[in-house]
């Protein structure tokens, strides 16, 4: 029997909930028209979901509704829908859909809240490398902080320098946002207690402000971090540096609602903080323990190393596809350069693997200028001598699966391309069931 293709599976399930729409509830018939949804669906990863969607669009038989999410729409079942040809083929929203739909029927009340559902497939996580793999558990805990009422829970982030904690906390960020848990127009706030680890007056000042004449030079009193972040998130970046005074005001603040300022011994101040922390450390072994109690929610983020292979090459292809990017030029790259910077020992984690990425590229970069090469062409000679010797040191196992997944030997990035069609010019097409257990094998 012959295997039903890729995009004639979505284009199927695209039609049948189009077709399902009905004009007096349109909005809650587009989640069911967003990626997350049509990738769970129908069981191929959202990044496929996404690529396959697009092409259906440009080929002229999808329309694209909305922007983080997206919702694609079968063009011919709204024109039967509507009775009338469409003229545009991309709406920038639902509302902006919906009123096309249903013209002159707007309404000046507020669009309700996010449904559930919709915030679910609404969020960044879902853009996130490996969010149905290592990072699926870790996402998880953070939605269910979020949604808890009344307000969700105070979460602590864990793991190794480079891991991704801050880009973790912009996505709970933009998740709790998007479920209607922050109010509309409020900021993500954020404070590296490190950068002022040597100063805690000024680390605590920051935080909680100060009235006039706290200490020297204190001329006014000053608003702190804690009053921006009302009715918002407070993410503190390596929370383990603040003093346990500092922690205490903190505790303070996370159960009762108030706190006071710098200098101040009479006065509350009252806010709604989330706090998000995130530290490299063993928390019990640096943290106060009653503040540590007050983290309900504590959240381990994996190394580079505890990541698929295949999460590996997906991080490789996107660090080159925003390096082509950014010099507006096509990379060049050899199957042999892949397996490299899939397999070296990358301590300092992904954010080491994109300066090394990086580095490789300027390096090439400067070939291109100089004339020694006709075209930007990553090779062996431009990585660091710690990346080649991931080539020595890279499993057999490994190795061989690399060798499956990639496309070719010589494969090109550009960045003028959606990144999902990167993918899809570099790596195979494969059965989810067979390459799950491949990696499982892989990773012993």
């Amino acid at each position: 029997m012959k295997r039903e293709k890729r995009s004639d599976k979505i284009y199927k399930v695209i039609s049948r909930h189009t077709q399902d729409l009905e004009l007096s509830h349109l909005d809650a018939g587009l989640v069911f028209l967003q990626i997350q949804h049509l990738a769970q669906e129908t069981g191929i990863t959202p990044n496929n979901v996404s690529l396959e969607a697009k092409l259906l669009y440009e080929g002229g038989r999808l329309i694209r509704i909305g922007n983080r999410p997206v919702a694609y729409a079968s063009l011919d079942h709204i024109e039967k829908l509507l009775g009338h040809t469409v003229e545009t083929r991309v709406f920038p929203s639902p509302d902006s859909f919906i009123r096309y739909c249903l013209p002159g029927q707007e309404s000046d009340a507020p669009r309700p809240r996010l449904h559930l559902a919709e915030s679910f497939s609404a969020s960044s996580f879902e853009h996130i490398i490996g969010c149905n793999e290592s990072l699926s558990v870790p996402i998880k805990q953070a939605k269910a902080a979020m949604l808890y009422p009344p307000h969700g829970l105070h979460t602590l982030l864990t793991g190794p320098t480079g891991a991704g904690k801050s880009m973790f906390a912009r996505a709970m960020f933009d998740f709790a946002s998007r479920s209607g848990r922050i109010p509309t127009g409020k900021s993500l706030i954020t404070l590296n207690c490190a950068n002022y680890a040597d100063n805690p007056q000024l680390l605590m000042s920051l935080l909680f402000g100060y009235v006039k004449g706290a200490f020297t030079g204190a001329e006014r009193e000053r608003k702190g971090l804690i009053d921006q972040a009302n009715d918002s998130i407070l993410f503190l970046d390596e929370i383990h540096r603040l003093s346990p005074e500092g922690q205490e005001k903190l505790f303070l603040l996370m159960d009762q609602g108030t706190y006071s300022r710098l200098g101040q011994t009479e006065q509350e101040h009252h806010a709604n903080v989330l706090i998000i922390g995130a530290t490299t450390e063993n928390p019990s072994e640096v943290m106060l323990h009653t503040f540590l109690r007050r983290m309900t929610a504590q959240i381990a983020l994996p190394s580079l190393r505890e990541r698929t292979i295949y999460e590996r090459l997906q991080l490789v292809i996107f660090f080159l596809w925003k390096e082509s990017k950014n010099i507006r030029l096509r990379i060049s790259i050899h199957s042999t350069v892949f397996n490299a910077l899939c397999s070296y020992e990358c301590s300092a984690n992904i954010g080491q693997l994109s300066s090394d990425i990086k580095l490789a590229c300027a390096n090439a970069y400067f070939d291109y200028l100089s004339a020694v090469s006709p075209s930007m062409h990553v090779q062996l000679r431009h990585l660091t001598e710690q990346v080649r010797n991931g080539l020595y040191t890279i499993p057999t196992a490994n190795n061989k699966l690399l060798d499956s997944i990639l496309k070719n030997e010589q494969m090109t990035i550009d960045g003028a391309c959606f990144f999902e069609q990167n993918l899809q010019n570099c790596i195979r097409e494969h059965d989810d069931i067979w390459f799950s257990a491949s990696i499982s094998s892989a990773n012993g």
